[in-house]
């Protein structure tokens, strides 16, 4: 009874919630450190299914320059459950197997069934087996799940069908230095320009209308009077002007002699009082005496002359304009 009890157990897995059917290698990613050889490791190729699983199986390629393979291993649940093994070296192959497997970088077929009802659950990481490796040079490397990966249907209705595998996901195995990434160089900053100040507007003063200039005025002549034909007064006839005394030399005492030479007449009437012809009664020259007596009498005829040119010019007027 607890035997059959044991049978209906599913296998222990990890947990998955991918609602497919995948063939995986893990863990996923291996990483050796110290990076170096001599080390070694063990992955698992696991079998997950959407639904309950009665069975799958897998190959598995390996890089043989960086890697050996040392060990195989069922998964022990599924051999407690009463599931068999199809592909798995038995203990007196198991060293051929090894070997053949190192020599050709390839884990055949391996894999597991159940055919009594049991039953592995659905969305879980179930092993198939594990394989251990030796790292033997220095590099990165691929596990790749191969050669036709399958697996077996477990629900009641279906119970033994094969599924169809929706993926297949690799492990990888890290081994080496990384590279030294190049740094990148940092840019030079660039100084931000300073931002030019935009000017004010300035308005534009409203244009002022240019005051069309005023004509000059072309000067107009004035017209030169004509002379007036009526004289404003009409002269005097008789001339105003009167003559001026001569003073009256006072006769020396000593001097008796009657002067001589004689006193010209003169023309028209002059209006002036003439000097006295008297001889000068001084005791000086008779001749000095005598001259300036002659020039007095000439100057009272000049001016009587004058009066007399005048009176006749302005006889001549009347008459010019009577006629």
């Amino acid at each position: 009874m607890i035997g059959a009890m044991l049978l209906i157990l599913p296998a222990a897995s990890l947990a998955d919630s991918g609602s497919t059917d995948t063939i995986k290698v893990l863990p996923a990613t291996t990483t050796i450190s110290p990076v170096g050889t001599g080390s070694s490791f063990t992955v698992n190729v696991t079998a997950n299914g959407s639904v309950d699983i009665s069975g799958a199986s897998a190959g598995l390629a390996f890089d043989k320059t960086k890697l050996t393979l040392t060990a195989l291993a069922k998964n022990a649940t599924i051999v407690a459950n009463g599931g068999g093994y199809g592909g798995f070296p038995s203990v007196a192959n198991t060293a051929t197997f090894i070997s053949t497997a190192n020599s050709t970088g390839q884990i055949p077929n391996i894999g597991y069934f159940y055919t009594d009802g049991t039953f592995d659950t659905a969305n879980t990481n179930i092993t198939i087996y594990s394989a251990t490796f030796s790292v033997s040079a220095v590099g990165n490397s691929v596990l790749t799940a191969n050669q036709s990966p399958s697996m077996l249907d477990g629900t009641t209705a279906a119970y033994g069908n094969p599924l169809a595998i929706d993926a297949v996901v690799n492990g990888n195995v890290v081994n080496a230095v990384a590279p030294t990434p190049t740094p990148t160089p940092t840019p030079t900053p660039v100084a931000t320009p300073t931002p030019t100040p935009t000017p004010t507007p300035v308005a534009t003063p409203t244009p002022v209308a240019t005051p069309t200039p005023t004509p000059t005025p072309t000067p107009v002549a004035t017209p030169t009077p004509a002379p007036s034909e009526t004289p404003s007064a009409a002269p005097s006839e008789t001339p105003s002007a009167s003559g001026t005394l001569l003073p009256t030399a006072t006769p020396s005492a000593s001097s008796t002699s009657t002067p001589t030479g004689s006193v010209g007449g003169a023309t028209g009437t002059p209006g002036v009082t003439l000097p006295p012809t008297d001889s000068d009664a001084t005791g000086g020259s008779g001749s000095s005496g005598t001259g300036a007596v002659l020039i007095l009498a000439g100057l009272a005829m000049i001016s009587a002359a004058a009066v007399a040119l005048a009176s006749s010019r302005r006889n001549r007027v009347k008459s010019g304009r009577r006629a």
